[in-house]
């Protein structure tokens, strides 16, 4: 796969935003303490970026009245000289990571956004995004899909645009109905995961901004791409699936016993 990409020496803070209550995946505790071969999803997690290069500080949010909790699942985990607290997180992802980025201590350059839900992450592909975020200033771990891909054609919004610039390109759904969907070129399509990583001065701004605006999105590469700056794709090197539903769960669970999980994956 070639060398990991280097880039001079930045200190980085880890968000963990581990707030929501996972009820797709029907369990008796919240989805970021499902226990995978033993230990909770959460703590494995955090164990992805246990050799991240320059991180200086990790923010765990937690649900409300869930800290201690989050705490007493993360005790023990070694960081060395690394920070790690866990802070009340907010109603809504975004609001989550905003409150996070609050509660940062340290004077780090660089800040990195995981899902508490994505514990098998390589630690190759941190490596790779850090990187790419202290070159560009925002980048972004994805995959390419490997399913045909379609679009509803006449939705609103800018996805609607999009999809009708998309076809347009392609030849494709000339003829259609606004309702029906069109083929779109899979080579074009990026599949959007975490980590994301950011300069922490543009990560805040772009928060300040939302949250000035009420603008909402699903991840933090939007709300940066929102408010003026491009964000960088890192292809993700292995498996990173996100813990969904219980059939998530349960694929998670496989690699993890196959001896394939994010501490031991480079």
């Amino acid at each position: 796969m070639g060398q990991v990409r280097q880039s001079a020496a930045v200190s980085v803070a880890l968000i963990i935003p581990a707030a929501g209550s996972g009820r797709r995946l029907e369990l008796a505790v919240t989805k970021a303490l499902a226990p995978i071969d033993g230990v909770p999803m959460l703590r494995m997690s955090v164990g992805c970026f246990l050799e991240a290069p320059g991180l200086a500080e990790i923010i765990v949010t937690a649900p409300h009245g869930r800290s201690e909790a989050f705490a007493e699942a993360l005790e023990g985990v070694s960081m060395g000289q690394v920070g790690l607290r866990v802070v009340p997180g907010g109603a809504t992802r975004q609001e989550s990571v905003r409150l996070a980025l609050e509660a940062l201590e340290s004077d780090a350059e660089i800040v990195c956004v995981h899902d508490a839900a994505r514990p098998v992450v390589s630690q190759r592909t941190v490596a790779e995004v850090i990187a790419a975020a202290a070159d560009s200033g925002a980048a972004t771990a994805a995959v390419r899909p490997v399913d045909s891909v379609r679009i509803q054609r006449g939705a609103e919004g800018d996805a609607g645009r999009d999809a009708a610039a998309l076809s347009t390109a392609s030849g494709a759904g000339r003829g259609l109905p606004a309702a029906a969907t069109v083929a779109v070129d899979r080579d074009k399509v990026w599949l959007v995961q975490t980590p994301q990583a950011f300069s922490r001065e543009l990560l805040e701004a772009a928060h300040r901004e939302a949250r000035a605006t009420g603008r909402s999105a699903t991840d933090d590469a939007a709300l940066v791409e929102a408010a003026g700056t491009a964000v960088t794709v890192v292809e993700t090197v292995g498996d990173n699936p996100k813990v969904t539903r219980a059939s998530d769960l349960e694929l998670v669970r496989s690699l993890c016993s196959a001896g394939r999980s994010g501490q031991e994956r480079r």
